[in-house]
C-alpha cells in the first residue's frame, strides 16, 4: 500500500500514472500529463477508448488497453480483463459493460493508482456526478484502495452522496466500511453547478477513517453544506483528515460540517468565502454534536498551515459568522473530556463573528494568527466554557474593531480547571479615528454564580487603543473565591480604565486581584468598578498584593464665582464626575467614602482667577471624620504675594490619609480680606483626585 504519510506521494501518483509499474505503461492520471502514449502493450488489444472497446468482438480472459476513456490521451485510460459473472453490476470504472454476450471488463489498474476519470469524470462542463459518486464508491468497497482526483474542472449538478449506489456484491450497511483516501495534485476542482441545494458532497455513515488532500471543493454560491462528514445512531470511531492543499470555498452555511461521533478531525486545508444574507449561521468548519452526548469528536487539531478566510453573514440582525465552532456535548452539565488544539500559524482572516469559537474545556491555542480589515466583529478567539490557555496569539485589526479579542466565559460545568491568556499581541491600526474602539483584549468572566479562579493574564500587548485591557465579570458567592491574576502585560494607549470589573447576577461579589508589572504608556494604572450602574467594593487578597487603586476623579462643568472672602469657609463640591469606580464620591456634599482601610491619597488642583487688591490670606483644609487621622490646613497662602499680573493662582496640593472602611475625605476652602468674590475655573487645571489603597498588614 502507497505510504499516506509521505508528503511526496502525489508526486508519486503522478509519476506513476506516467511510466506504469510491472512493465505495463498507464495514461497519466492528469490530463496535463497525458501526451504520448504507453509503451509495452505486447499481449493486449489496444482501443483509444472505452466506447471502442464496448463496440469490439471480445472473449473471455481477452486483455485490452484503452489509451484513454472518451477520448484518447485523455487521462482516463486502464487496463481490463474480460469476464463474464452475473453477480455483478457494472459501475463503468472498475467494471464495464460491454455490448455483447454479457462479458464484463474488469479493470485492472496496473500503475496501482486509480483515478476519477478512469470513471469517466471529464473536465468539459458535462456532469460528472454519477462518475465521481461511483469511483469513491469503488473506492470504500475494499481496503487499501487510493482515489484519485486528475487535474481540471468537474462540474456536479447534483449532491454526491456515498451512503447509496453501492454495487450489489456489497450490503448497503457497509457503507463507508473502508477508509476514504481522496487525493488530488492541488488543482482537481469539483465544482457544483445547478440548483441551491444543501450538500455538495456528503459521507454519511462516515464511520470509518477518512483522509483527503489537494481536492478544491467548490460550492459555487449555491451549496449550504459543501462538506458533510456525519456519524450519528451508530457506532463510529473514524477520523477525518483534511491536509494541505486542500481548499473548500464559496458556500452559503458551512465550508465542512462534522457531526456526530468520531475519534479526531485534523484540518490543515483551506476554506474560503462562507457567506450568506440569509437567516442562520455561516461557519467555515463546524464540529456539532449528535443526537445524544456519547455522539460527539472526541480530539480536533487545527494545523500550523489552516487557513480560513471571508466568513460572514449579511443578514439583519447580524447572525453568527465564525471561522471554527467546536461544540462537543449536547448537555453541558456532562463529563467533558473532548480537546481542542490550535497549533502556530494557523490563520484566519475576516471571519466577521469569531474566528474560533470553542465549547469544550481542554483547550490549547497556541500562535494562531487572526486579521481583520473589511469587518466588525464579536470576539476572535472565544473560550465559551472556559478551560485550558491561549498564548502566542499575533492578532491584527485594521480599521476594524470587536468587542473582545480574547473571551474566556467559565460555566457551572465539571471538570474546569484554570484558564492561562499568555504572551498574546493584538496591534491596532485605525486610519479614521471617529472608527469603533475594541472594547477589551482579554474578558474573562462567569456566566452562572461560579468562582471565577485559576486565572492568569500575563505578558500581553496591546499596540494601538482600546477601552480597557481587561474585564472582569464576576459573581457574588455563597462558598469559594473569586481570584484572579493579571501581571507584565503591557498596553499602548487606553480609553476609558486599564482593568473593569463588573458584576453577574447582581448583588455586590468580591475579587481577590493579584497585579503587578501592568504598564500603559502616558496613563495611570487603575480599575473601573461597576455593578449595572453601581459600584461595588473589591478587596485584597491574604498573600499581601495589593489589587490595582480604586480612583474617583471629579472636577467642574462651569465656573464658581463669588467665593467671597471675610473667611468664610466653601465646601468644594465639583458635578463633573470623570471617573467615581467605587462610588467614592457624594457630589452633593463634596465627600468621598473610603472603600476599605488603608489610606486615601489626594491631589487637589484649583484654578483661581480675579484675585483682588484685598484678598488676604487663602487656606485649604483637609476634612475628614476618621477616627485614626485628623483634619489638618494642608496649603496657606498669602494671594497677595502669590498671585499673578493677571490676577490668577493655580494651588495644588496633594497627600494622604490613613483611614478605616466607611471614613470621609472632602475639601474646603478660606479666603480673609475682601468681600469681593473670587472664582474658581472650570478648566483641565482644576480637579480632585482621590485614589483609595487598601491595608495590607
Amino acid at each position: 500500500m502507497m505510504d499516506l504519510s509521505s508528503k511526496n506521494r502525489r508526486d508519486f501518483i503522478k509519476k506513476v500514472s506516467i511510466t506504469g509499474i510491472s512493465g505495463v505503461g498507464v495514461v497519466a492520471a492528469s490530463s496535463s500529463l497525458a501526451t504520448e502514449a504507453p509503451s509495452n502493450l505486447q499481449n493486449t488489444k489496444v482501443f483509444d477508448n472505452v466506447n471502442a472497446m464496448r463496440s469490439a468482438s471480445l472473449s473471455v480472459g481477452d486483455v485490452v488497453t484503452t489509451l484513454g476513456y472518451h477520448n484518447s490521451l485523455d487521462g482516463g485510460g486502464n487496463q481490463y480483463t474480460v469476464i463474464v459473472d452475473n453477480a455483478i453490476t457494472p459501475d463503468n470504472g472498475e467494471y464495464i459493460a460491454l455490448n455483447t454476450g454479457g462479458l464484463i471488463a474488469k479493470g485492472l489498474f496496473p500503475s496501482g493508482v486509480h483515478n476519477i476519470k478512469q470513471w469517466g469524470a471529464r473536465n468539459d462542463g458535462s456532469d460528472c456526478s454519477e462518475h465521481i459518486e461511483k469511483a469513491l464508491i469503488w473506492q470504500q468497497s475494499a481496503p487499501n484502495r487510493v482515489l484519485y482526483g486528475a487535474g481540471g474542472t468537474y462540474v456536479l449538478n447534483r449532491a454526491v452522496s456515498i451512503s447509496t449506489g453501492l454495487k450489489n456484491v456489497y450490503s448497503t450497511n457497509l457503507t463507508r466500511s473502508y477508509p476514504l483516501v481522496l487525493i488530488g495534485d492541488g488543482d482537481c476542482i469539483l465544482k457544483a453547478s445547478g440548483q441551491i441545494r444543501v450538500h455538495h458532497f456528503r459521507f454519511p455513515q462516515a464511520r470509518s477513517d477518512h483522509f483527503i488532500e489537494g481536492i478544491c471543493f467548490d460550492g459555487a454560491g449555491i451549496i449550504e453544506r459543501v462538506v458533510s462528514f456525519e456519524c450519528t445512531g451508530m457506532p463510529g470511531n473514524g477520523t477525518i483528515k483534511i491536509a494541505q492543499d486542500t481548499i473548500v470555498k464559496n458556500g452559503l452555511a458551512m465550508g465542512i460540517y462534522c457531526r456526530g461521533v468520531f475519534a479526531r478531525l485534523y484540518f490543515d486545508g483551506s476554506i474560503q468565502n462562507i457567506s450568506t444574507e440569509q437567516p442562520y449561521p455561516t461557519t467555515g468548519l463546524s464540529i456539532a454534536q449528535g443526537t445524544n452526548n456519547t455522539e460527539y469528536t472526541k480530539h480536533v487539531v487545527i494545523g500550523s498551515s489552516a487557513h480560513i478566510s471571508s466568513i460572514s453573514n449579511g443578514y439583519s440582525p447580524i447572525r453568527d459568522a465564525d471561522g471554527i465552532i467546536y461544540i462537543a456535548m449536547k448537555d453541558v452539565t456532562e463529563k467533558h473530556d473532548a480537546t481542542f488544539t490550535v497549533n502556530p500559524g494557523a490563520t484566519f482572516e475576516n471571519c466577521q463573528g469569531r474566528a474560533i469559537k470553542s465549547q469544550v474545556v481542554n483547550n490549547v491555542i497556541v500562535g494562531p494568527i487572526i486579521k481583520r480589515d473589511s469587518c466588525n466583529g464579536l470576539v476572535d478567539i472565544d473560550l465559551q466554557y472556559g478551560g485550558g490557555s491561549i498564548s502566542n496569539a499575533v492578532i491584527i485589526h485594521k480599521n476594524s474593531a470587536v468587542t473582545y479579542a480574547i473571551g474566556v466565559s467559565k460555566r457551572a460545568l465539571p471538570d474546569v480547571t484554570g484558564v492561562s491568556v499568555t504572551h498574546n499581541t493584538l496591534s491596532i491600526i485605525q486610519d479614521d479615528t471617529s472608527l469603533p474602539v475594541t472594547t477589551a483584549m482579554i474578558s474573562v468572566g462567569v456566566t452562572d454564580s461560579v468562582p471565577l479562579n485559576g486565572v492568569l493574564i500575563q505578558g500581553n500587548k496591546v499596540e494601538g487603543k482600546v477601552k480597557y485591557f481587561s474585564t472582569v465579570r464576576v459573581a457574588e458567592l455563597t462558598s469559594g473565591i473569586n481570584e484572579v491574576v493579571i501581571k507584565d502585560n503591557y498596553l499602548k494607549a487606553l480609553q476609558t480604565a486599564f482593568l473593569q470589573v463588573w458584576a453577574c447576577n447582581g448583588g455586590y461579589p468580591e475579587v481577590f486581584l493579584r497585579s503587578s508589572g501592568n504598564f500603559v504608556e502616558g496613563s495611570a494604572i487603575h480599575t473601573e468598578q461597576v455593578q449595572n450602574t453601581r459600584a461595588f467594593p473589591v478587596t485584597c487578597n491574604n498573600s499581601g498584593i495589593a489589587p490595582f487603586n480604586m480612583i474617583g476623579e471629579v472636577a467642574l462643568t462651569q465656573t464658581r464665582s463669588n467665593v467671597s472672602g471675610n473667611a468664610q469657609a466653601h465646601a468644594l463640591t465639583f458635578d463633573k464626575v470623570a471617573s467615581d469606580h467605587l462610588g467614592l464620591y457624594n457630589s452633593s456634599t463634596g465627600e468621598f467614602s473610603a472603600p476599605f482601610s488603608g489610606l486615601l491619597k489626594f491631589q487637589c488642583h484649583l484654578e483661581l482667577h480675579n484675585i483682588d487688591d484685598e484678598h488676604g490670606d487663602l487656606e485649604l483644609t483637609i476634612l475628614t471624620n476618621s477616627a485614626v487621622s485628623n483634619s489638618y490646613v494642608a496649603n496657606s497662602i498669602n494671594l497677595q504675594t502669590m498671585k499673578s499680573n493677571s490676577k490668577k493662582y493655580f494651588l495644588k496640593e496633594c497627600g494622604e490619609l490613613q483611614v478605616q472602611a466607611g471614613d470621609t475625605l472632602s475639601f474646603k476652602i478660606t479666603v480673609a480680606g475682601s468681600t469681593n468674590g473670587l472664582d474658581i475655573v472650570a478648566s483641565p487645571n482644576t480637579f480632585i483626585k482621590v485614589e483609595a489603597v487598601p491595608d495590607l498588614s
